[in-house]
């Protein structure tokens, strides 16, 4: 036998001990030692949770609520958190409802770790009930479904999720601030100075807000309505559509690489239109008075003018698509 074979299969035994010892090991940190511990490490056990907590928000100014999968609800009450559901792993905990308390920082948690977490799936819900209270209120799930209902006294809020909804109704503060990897992005009645709402694919919803708004999308549709403040969206796929009540309006910017862009305003709305497409048709029912000239290029379009005298910029742009500037039919 060659030297290179004798080395190979010596490194294979070595390698295949430390496996066996390990999983001993574990065996018997889990209270089953030996051969039954072996098989047993990956064998799934299906766990039901019904776990409550009180929560003491004295002194509090910052409630972070992390669920990494599954559904998390959090509204106005008294002070209480319950986790509900089922859980499927390989290494069951005693608790997986957890509460911490860092200075002014209040934790409540889904803990799914486990020595084992990537053999872990659970179906759970996370209801979160809260003071109607002055703090700032952060919500985080690797997967989960998020719904922040009824807080009109917030500081800032955020929802992070790389794969899950987000709902935010009846809510004002200072700033909202939402990201989202993949899902339905829904923020409706609110009122925020602020409102940044992040989606990579999924749809955006946004509607009767308070203040500005700022929408990032890269592959889904906008959907804008009512809001007060500035209206900014940067959309790379996806169809964007704004619609104002109101006639008073502040600035609109609309940006999309490949999508059409639909604005829908009041017949007495007044602006400043300024409409740009490379590829793609400009339509509208408002009289434009031209400050610019109408491209006569057999493709694309741009335009600017003012709409009944003048005022708020409205700057709409799009590589390929039309562009509709429309009156509303109130």
């Amino acid at each position: 036998m060659s030297t290179k074979k004798t080395i190979v299969i010596i490194a294979s035994s070595v390698l295949l001990v430390c496996v066996i010892a390990l999983c001993i090991i574990v065996g018997v940190n889990s209270g089953n030692a030996g051969l039954g511990g072996i098989f047993g490490l990956f064998s799934n056990k299906s766990v039901n949770i019904d776990e409550t907590a009180k929560l003491d928000l004295s002194g509090v100014d910052t409630v972070n609520v992390d669920c990494v999968s599954g559904n998390i609800n959090i509204s106005v009450g008294e002070g209480s958190a319950s986790l509900k559901g089922t859980v499927l792993t390989a290494s069951p905990k005693d608790s997986y409802l957890k509460v911490t308390r860092d200075g002014g920082t209040l934790t409540v948690k889904f803990d799914a770790d486990t020595f084992l977490r990537d053999f872990i799936t659970c179906d759970v819900t996370l209801d979160v009930s809260l003071p109607n209270a002055d703090f700032s209120l952060n919500v985080s799930g690797a997967s989960a479904d998020s719904r922040m209902e009824g807080f009109t006294h917030l500081q800032n809020a955020r929802i992070d999720s790389a794969s899950g909804e987000a709902h935010v109704t009846g809510c004002t503060g200072d700033r909202l601030d939402i990201n989202l990897t993949s899902g339905l992005l829904d923020v409706s009645g609110s009122g925020f100075a602020a409102v940044n709402a992040g989606c990579i694919s999924g749809d955006t919803i946004i509607n009767g807000i308070t203040g500005n708004v700022s929408v990032t999308s890269t592959s889904g549709t906008v959907q804008i309505a009512n809001v007060t403040g500035e209206i900014s969206v940067n959309s790379t796929s996806g169809d964007v559509s704004v619609a104002q009540e109101q006639p008073a309006l502040k600035d609109i910017r609309i940006g999309v690489t490949s999508g059409s862009v639909t604005v829908t305003l009041a017949p007495d709305a007044a602006f400043r239109l300024r409409a740009n497409s490379t590829s793609g048709g400009f339509n509208t029912d408002f009289g434009v008075t031209m400050s610019g000239n109408l491209s006569d290029d057999p493709v694309g379009a741009n335009v600017s003018g003012d709409v009944n005298g003048g005022g708020a910029l409205l700057d709409l742009s799009t590589v390929s698509g039309d562009i509709r500037v429309l009156k509303n039919s109130r």
